[in-house]
C-alpha cells in the first residue's frame, strides 16, 4: 500500500495535477463573476418592479414600507419614491385615514401569508381621500424565513384611478386589474429565480472546493495505480517463470493455486486495475466538466473553446440522456468540425446559453418520445429521440445549431418564445425565463443573434450567430 507521503503520491497522473495558486486564484475570480450574474437578475428584478404601470411596494413584517415604485407615488400624488417615502416610512398614519384597518391588513397577512384586494381609504399628498385596494404576498428565503411582504395597490374605482395624475390618467380599468394579476405572478417567478440564482452561487462555491478536495484522493489513486500496474506484470511474470523452471511444486502450493484459482487471478488482476484507472480518469473529467461549467465570465473578455463549453453541458445533463424502462435515451449527434478557431466572448454565460437550449431539447423529445412517467409501455411514435449539435465557421463569424426531433412549438406562441416569463411547460417546471435571458446573452452581451426554426410535430432548431471577435475587445 502506497500512503499519501509517499514519493508515488507525486508522480506525474494523465488525470489531472492538485490545483496550484493560479487555479485558486480563478476560483476566487469565479466566485466574483457569480455575484456579478446575481446583480444581473437583481437588476432585471428591480427592473420589472420599477416600470410596472401598476403601483407597487415592498413592506416590513411590522407594515413599514421598504420601497415603492413610481406608479405608486403617481396614484398617491408624491413626486417621486423617495418624497413618499421619507414621509410615510415610518408613519403610516400619515397615509392611512383608519389605521386599525390597516393594522388588520397587516395581521391576515402575517397569518395567511398573502392577502387579495384588501380595501383601505387613504390619503393623497394634497390632502383628499381615495379608496384603493391592496394585494401583497410574502416573500421568504430558502429557509423558509419571511424577507419580506410584497405587493401592489390599485384604485377601487375608475373615478378614483383618474385622481392620479395625466401620466396614469389614460390607463383603462380592465387593463390595470388584468396587469395586476400578471404582475403579481411575474413577482414570483422572478423572486423565484433570484433564489435559484442564489443556489447556483452556493453550488459555484460547493464546486470549487468539491473540486479541490476530489483532486487530491484521485491524484493518489492514480499516482498509486502507476506503479501498481508494473508491480503487477512483475509478478505475473515471476509467477509464470516459477512454473516454467519448476512445473512440478509440492501439492501445498498445488493446493492453493487451485484454491485462488490462479490461472483466472493472473488473467484477472491486470483487468480490474485497468478498470480503476478508467474510473479515475471519468472522475476526472466529471469534475473538469463541473469546473469548467460553474464558471460565470466578469466583465473581461477571455478565448472561448465552444466545443468544451457545449461538452461539459452534456456531461452534466448526461443522466437525462441516458434510456429508461422503455424510453430509449436520447442520441446526440455531434459535428464540431466546422468551427476552427476559439472565440472571444463570455463563456460562463454561452454555458448558460448551451444549458437553456439543451435542456428545452431534451425536454422536447421526451414529451413526444415518452408515453409515461412510468414508461411501462413503448412508444407508438415512429424514430428515436435524437439532438443534433452543428458548429461552424462563416468569416468572421461562429455559428452554432442546436436541433431536436421533439414535438416542435405552435405556430401561435412561436413570436412569443423569447418574452420574458412566457413558458408553455406546466406550472412549477419552467420560470419563463430560460430563453429570454438566452437571448438577452446572444443579442446584448456578445452582439449576435439566435433564431428558432420550428415545425410542429417535427422539431426544434435553434441558430445562434457569434462574432469571433467581440466587438468591444
Amino acid at each position: 500500500m502506497v500512503s499519501l507521503d509517499n514519493p508515488h503520491y507525486q508522480r506525474e497522473c494523465p488525470v489531472e495535477e492538485e490545483l496550484k495558486e493560479k487555479e485558486l486564484k480563478k476560483l476566487r475570480r469565479d466566485l466574483e463573476r457569480e455575484k456579478n450574474k446575481r446583480k444581473y437578475f437583481e437588476s432585471q428584478y428591480k427592473n420589472l418592479f420599477d416600470r410596472s404601470l401598476v403601483g407597487s411596494f415592498k413592506i416590513t413584517e411590522q407594515g413599514n414600507y421598504i420601497e415603492v415604485n413610481g406608479a405608486l407615488t403617481n396614484l398617491y400624488g408624491y413626486n417621486s419614491p423617495k418624497t413618499f417615502l421619507n414621509i410615510v416610512k415610518h408613519h403610516p398614519e400619515k397615509l392611512y385615514s383608519n389605521l386599525q384597518q390597516y393594522k388588520k391588513f397587516i395581521e391576515i397577512l402575517k397569518e395567511q401569508g398573502e392577502i387579495t384586494e384588501f380595501p383601505l381609504q387613504v390619503y393623497r399628498q394634497d390632502g383628499n381621500q381615495i379608496w384603493v385596494s391592496q394585494t401583497a404576498f410574502a416573500v421568504k428565503d430558502e429557509e423558509n424565513n419571511l424577507i419580506y411582504y410584497e405587493g401592489f395597490v390599485v384604485a377601487k374605482n375608475e373615478s378614483d384611478a383618474l385622481a392620479s395624475p395625466p401620466e396614469t390618467a389614460h390607463q383603462n380599468i380592465e387593463n390595470i386589474d388584468l396587469e395586476k394579476e400578471q404582475l403579481k405572478e411575474q413577482l414570483k417567478q422572478a423572486q423565484e429565480q433570484l433564489l435559484k440564482q442564489e443556489k447556483l452561487s452556493s453550488l459555484g462555491q460547493l464546486v470549487a472546493g468539491v473540486a479541490h478536495e476530489i483532486n487530491n484522493p484521485v491524484n493518489f489513486v492514480c499516482g498509486n495505480l502507476i506503479p501498481a500496474n508494473q508491480y503487477s506484470e512483475d509478478l505475473i511474470h515471476l509467477i509464470q517463470l516459477y512454473q516454467k523452471h519448476f512445473p512440478d511444486p509440492p501439492e501445498e502450493i498445488v493446493e492453493e493455486a487451485e484454491e485462488i484459482d490462479l490461472e483466472f487471478l493472473i488473467e484477472d488482476f491486470p483487468q480490474i486495475l485497468n478498470s480503476m484507472q478508467m474510473g479515475t480518469e471519468r472522475i476526472s473529467k466529471i469534475v473538469q466538466s463541473l469546473k469548467h461549467f460553474s464558471r460565470l465570465e466578469d466583465q473581461h473578455l477571455s478565448p472561448v473553446n465552444i466545443q468544451q463549453g457545449i461538452e461539459s453541458t452534456l456531461m452534466i445533463l448526461r443522466p437525462r440522456l441516458k434510456a429508461k424502462g422503455t424510453y430509449p435515451g436520447v442520441e446526440v449527434i455531434k459535428d464540431y468540425d466546422g468551427l476552427k478557431d476559439r472565440i472571444i466572448g463570455f463563456g460562463g454565460l454561452l454555458n448558460q446559453v448551451f444549458m437553456n437550449l439543451i435542456g428545452n431539447a431534451i425536454d422536447a423529445v421526451e414529451e413526444k418520445f415518452r408515453t409515461s412517467k412510468e414508461d411501462d409501455e413503448p412508444s407508438n411514435v415512429p424514430g428515436k429521440p435524437t439532438l443534433w449539435i452543428t458548429t461552424t465557421q462563416e468569416g468572421d463569424w461562429a455559428t452554432v445549431s442546436i436541433r431536436d426531433n421533439g414535438k416542435g412549438i405552435a405556430e401561435e406562441v412561436r413570436d412569443r418564445i423569447f418574452d420574458s416569463f412566457f413558458t408553455t411547460k406546466p406550472t412549477g417546471k419552467g420560470t419563463g425565463l430560460g430563453l429570454s435571458i438566452s437571448h438577452e446573452i446572444i443579442v446584448t452581451k456578445h452582439h449576435g443573434t439566435l433564431d428558432c426554426h420550428t415545425t410542429p410535430s417535427q422539431g426544434t432548431e435553434f441558430i445562434m450567430k457569434i462574432p469571433l471577435i467581440h466587438p468591444e475587445a
